[in-house]
């Protein structure tokens, strides 16, 4: 639950800031922290920059627009359904069977 709070928080400052304010990260500005948080929560795969992963920097760049800014911000806060959630779903399935 407090992983919720902190994560509500985050996503509040990251709307307040804007997508073009520095961060501590050297060379990233907010956008590229919201893109990191959402491709590390929702499309890791993405992350991992092979040619055709379209990665970090695509996102990054796609959120220089305020809006698209705003939706990966939102997007971040969702739980991912895939394939995260995957190995509770068949272990509840099959204690439920083997149970």
């Amino acid at each position: 639950m407090w992983a919720q709070v902190e994560q509500q928080a985050l996503a509040t400052t990251l709307l307040q800031a804007g997508p073009e304010q520095d961060t501590l990260c050297a060379g990233w500005r907010t956008r590229h922290l919201a893109a990191h948080l959402y491709l590390r929560a929702h499309q890791p795969w993405r992350l991992l920059g092979l040619p055709s992963s379209d990665g970090l920097d695509e996102l990054a760049e796609e959120c220089r627009d305020v809006l698209r800014y705003e939706q990966v911000v939102e997007q971040f806060l969702q739980r991912p359904a895939w394939p995260w959630r995957l190995g509770q779903l068949i272990c509840s399935r099959f204690c439920q069977v083997a149970g």
